[in-house]
């Protein structure tokens, strides 16, 4: 479903088999790859969306990922055993719940929703202030699946419904454009900031 890089060390997550969330690490910049064997027990109808390709991020000690689905909790992973939090973002549908989480520091941010009701704002946005100890609920935009930070240090979202555009203030996003994408990534190097959406559709701004 999802992966992410760090130097040389990397993790990459599939949805759960026999009731345990699949991953698998690297330390090698993925030249070998060994599953981890500790990971934690998913709930009845619980999974990873798939969409973005980013519900996993690396942390300074570990790693967290977010799931989907019937039910949907943040679960972080300090180097030597997973927590879950209790928080469940999912509105009690299989097509609901975290899509992707974007770290900055202590600052978690978590988009999401319904991809069925795309315009439904309840469970779309969460967001931390200190390392995911505890959230707060923001119902705004509609359903989002991915979010990222740019080099000026503003927030662009993107979903099915749009791109959208925060300067700061997290109650206020505007839409600036009615494309639809998946999934939205700042360049490593630069100012660009590109999307990737259905049947190879692909944004640079």
């Amino acid at each position: 479903d999802a992966m992410d890089f760090k130097g040389k060390k990397g993790y990459c997550i599939g949805d759960p088999i026999d009731g345990k969330f699949f991953i698998l690490q690297t330390t090698d910049k993925g030249n070998h790859w060994s599953m981890m064997n500790n990971t934690p027990l998913a709930d009845s109808g619980e999974a990873c969306f798939a969409s973005s390709g980013s519900n996993i991020a690396i942390i300074k000690k570990g790693f967290v990922f977010v799931s989907g689905g019937l039910h949907s909790h943040l679960y972080k992973y300090d180097g030597k055993v997973f927590t879950k939090d209790t928080t469940n973002f999912s509105t009690g549908r299989a097509t609901s719940g975290a899509n992707a989480i974007y770290v900055d520091r202590k600052k978690y941010y978590i988009v999401g929703g319904d991809f069925t009701t795309v315009k439904d704002t309840n469970n779309t946005f969460y967001y931390s202030t200190n390392n995911g100890k505890s959230f707060t609920k923001m119902n705004w935009i509609g359903y989002q699946s991915s979010i990222t930070k740019t080099k000026h240090k503003n927030y662009i979202a993107c979903g099915t419904n749009g791109v959208f555009y925060n300067a700061g203030d997290l109650r206020k996003w505007k839409c600036i454009s009615p494309l639809s994408f998946h999934v939205v990534k700042k360049a490593k190097h630069g100012n660009a900031i590109y999307f990737a959406g259905s049947r190879g559709k692909i944004g640079k701004l």
